[in-house]
């Protein structure tokens, strides 16, 4: 049996290292390779095997994988152009089979989970931008946060305030902020009308911070097991910067344990917030499945603000691993395993069949 580990670029190697070095333990082969590393006239790749004697990965050729552990990211880049429609291609292929399809955009992810009545409470209100709504939004609140539609890593968004003398604009970049300061509403308006020609999302400002100012939220993994239910995977909370909008990891924030930063709340208030905590991990995977294909894994990021009020602020079929092996490194050897046990399951349903 063989597992193909998909990316765009050569990133997540030592996760996919990390993972080919246990295929061994379930007869599994591993590889890795790039959409365009697919010949489509012979459908065989030119990528990587995996060496359980040497421990190393090997350039060979080798046919498509029956199954495949998708780890592509998609930007505005060539790379990605290219890489979507073969990929969307793998996914009809009948012979092949992922071990989860992915989630749609931010707006269309909202728009499943708001029909879910137990998922909406905690859902803040999401809305497609325009220029003219989000200035509706600042005119009556002051204030609002623009997210793209299809980022990440908290890359691009933007907080507008509206001061006496003006509008504060803060954007996020992968490391830093910066600050537009415009005098006018025709300044700013121009501004919406460059900057909303890629697809943005409105949200209001939650007030989301520690104690000492800091963005903060708690990242929770959620995997599918050997026999196909759902189960947290690991925990952790990611502070950022004062002086970040964000609270990710590549934005320059810190990762602590879970059970550290509840110490420093009131028992009771983390009593109430964990009861929230429970509701979302059984709800949120079943809203999903209910109307789109099968996933394997997902993220989501939860945060309560300073009136307790707890916030699905983020659901992604692709996360990261960093804040959970940083803040809990005994949890690595569960995460590693995690694709091998439901590709192995996979395989076994599909023998049963």
């Amino acid at each position: 049996m063989m597992l193909g580990l998909l990316s765009i670029r050569a990133t997540e190697m030592e996760y996919f290292t990390e993972i080919a070095k246990r295929g061994h333990l379930y007869n599994i082969q591993v590889v890795r390779f790039t959409p365009t590393d697919i010949n489509p006239a012979t459908e065989l790749v030119s990528g990587f095997l995996f060496h359980n004697e040497t421990q190393r990965w090997k350039k060979e050729i080798f046919p498509i994988p029956s199954y495949i552990y998708d780890r592509c990211f998609y930007n505005s880049s060539d790379a990605s152009r290219k890489a979507r429609p073969i990929v969307d291609w793998l996914k009809k292929r009948p012979s092949t089979t992922f071990l989860g399809h992915g989630l749609p955009d931010k707006m269309q992810t909202y728009a499943i989970l708001q029909k879910h009545k137990t998922v909406a409470h905690y859902l803040p209100v999401t809305e497609t931008a325009t220029t003219e709504s989000v200035w509706d939004d600042i005119s009556k609140k002051g204030e609002v946060i623009l997210k793209p539609l299809q980022g990440s890593q908290g890359n691009g968004l933007c907080r507008i305030i509206m001061r006496r003398k003006g509008f504060e604009v803060y954007i996020q970049s992968v490391k830093d902020v910066k600050q537009e300061l415009f005098q006018t509403k025709d300044e700013l308006m121009n501004w919406l009308n460059i900057t909303l020609r890629r697809p943005y999302v409105k949200q209001p400002y939650l007030s989301v911070q520690d104690r000492m100012g800091r963005p903060f939220d708690i990242r929770i993994l959620l995997q599918k097991n050997e026999q196909g239910k759902w189960q947290e995977a690991g925990r952790g909370v990611r502070i950022g910067d004062e002086q970040s909008l964000v609270s990710n990891l590549n934005a320059g924030s810190h990762a602590f344990s879970y059970s550290t930063w509840k110490q420093s709340y009131p028992r009771r208030d983390i009593a109430l917030f964990e009861s929230d905590l429970h509701t979302l991990i059984s709800a949120v995977p079943a809203a999903l499945e209910k109307e789109l294909p099968p996933l394997f894994e997902i993220g989501i990021d939860v945060a309560f603000d300073r009136n307790r009020a707890v916030w699905l602020l983020d659901v992604n079929s692709k996360p990261g691993r960093k804040v959970l092996l940083e803040s809990n490194p005994s949890c690595a050897e569960g995460l590693y395993r995690a694709p091998l046990l439901y590709c192995h399951s996979l395989a076994k349903g599909a023998d049963v069949l």
